[in-house]
């Protein structure tokens, strides 16, 4: 029997099967990015959040400096469960939510970023935490929406152009590329009616 490879991974020694690893490393690899990850990842973890509990300043985030969802939240798994660092530091440290529906706010802005301090996270309803989105500038509404089709200028526009007279909703809604019921809806301000 010919020599077969084996694992590239330091200190193992069973034998390569996908890229050059064992399949348990692969598959570490593939969930965390990391084929060392594992247990020590989550220790490495947990002992980050503890660090930030109790080394944390007001001033400055607290940056996480591992694995982060798509939208740039800290995230990790405990006990089987996938969890964002950013609740359980407030969990931690504020106790639990005071309601159903309550959620981690970061009045820095940076929870996308993986901010992970302490000091910048308190539990707040829903609306209270899109309201510091907007005052943040982290908002995604508008054209900052990724399906939005419409600019700022597109709905100014359409509502001067309406205000005239002169051009049906639908004629509109063809020039913009958007339905008649779009067009009602800017219209009357039950879309972009924020923008005034």
């Amino acid at each position: 029997m010919a020599n077969q490879a084996i694992c590239l991974i330091p200190n193992c020694d069973k034998p390569s099967r996908t890229r050059t690893m064992c399949n348990a490393h692969y598959q570490r690899w593939r969930r965390h990015g990391d084929a060392s990850a594992g247990k020590r990842m989550v220790d490495d973890g947990l002992a980050q959040i503890k660090r930030a509990l109790t080394d944390a300043t007001p001033a400055a985030c607290w940056m996480w400096p591992y694995q982060r969802s798509g939208d740039g939240y800290a995230r990790i798994t405990i006990k089987r469960a996938r969890c964002l660092v950013h609740r359980v530091v407030c969990e931690r440290r504020h106790g639990p939510p005071p309601a159903v529906g309550y959620e981690a706010a970061h009045s820095c802005g940076r929870g996308g970023e993986g901010c992970i301090n302490p000091f910048h996270l308190d539990w707040k309803s829903r609306r209270a935490n899109e309201l510091d989105k907007l005052s943040h500038g982290t908002h995604n509404r508008g054209e900052r929406h990724g399906m939005s089709k419409l600019t700022k200028d597109d709905v100014v526009a359409i509502r001067a152009e309406y205000a005239r007279g002169g051009i049906s909703q639908a004629a509109l809604g063809k020039r913009y590329s958007v339905s008649q019921l779009t067009i009602s809806d800017i219209t009357t301000g039950k879309r972009w009616g924020w923008l005034t």
